[in-house]
């Protein structure tokens, strides 16, 4: 993985305040424009670093509780429980390199499956189906999703029912997100916009 100098942040920006005169010049025909547009929607969002500073540590605080429907008491209990994993109380998920510590949620999560999810750099799940709609708020780390898209701390994504991806713990740190899940999950060979059978 190669990181972006701030030179080379400069001249991204550059490049990008440029787009919307390129377009103007230069129209694009809609379907070559969706095209574009769709590149660079992977592009961007795959880059491994945030203009946006992190959140801090008690916006994190109140992410978390808000997400999870709890106190900040309680989410600064669950926070400071990422430095014991992958240990106790922290459970092997079955999966290599991934742990999981499931969570009681507050009243507006109820019925939904809470946990957070601890992965390994390079590690994480496989292509799998969502059975029910989950939202995910990363805590620690980076993910990479296998379109190509990233997700860093404080960031938050949500997957409808049906929907198919593969994620992964991004190097150089493990990852931690917290998960509210109305569905479970099924494993699958590959995804369906491959053109490939399914398992």
């Amino acid at each position: 993985m190669t990181w972006l100098h701030e030179e080379d942040d400069a001249a991204v920006q550059r490049v990008t305040a440029q787009l919307p005169q390129v377009d103007q010049d230069t129209p694009l025909p809609p379907r070559l424009r969706a095209r574009v547009q769709a590149m660079l929607e992977t592009l961007v969002p795959a880059t491994p670093f945030a203009l946006v500073p992190p959140p801090s540590a008690a916006e994190l605080v109140t992410r978390l509780a808000a997400f999870l429907d709890l106190t900040e008491a309680r989410a600064q209990q669950l926070l400071q429980v990422l430095a014991t994993a992958p240990g106790p109380p922290w459970t092997p998920s079955g999966l290599p390199g991934v742990s999981v510590l499931p969570v009681t949620g507050g009243s507006r999560v109820a019925g939904a499956t809470c946990s957070l999810a601890y992965g390994l750099p390079g590690h994480g799940l496989p292509p799998h189906r969502h059975q029910g709609d989950e939202w995910t708020l990363v805590l620690q780390g980076w993910v990479q999703e296998d379109d190509g898209h990233c997700w860093g701390p404080g960031d938050c994504q949500h997957r409808t029912a049906g929907s198919v991806h593969a994620v992964y713990a991004m190097a150089p740190t493990p990852c931690v997100c917290a998960i509210v899940s109305y569905g479970a999950l099924e494993f699958v060979a590959v995804r369906p916009d491959a053109g490939e059978a399914l398992a």
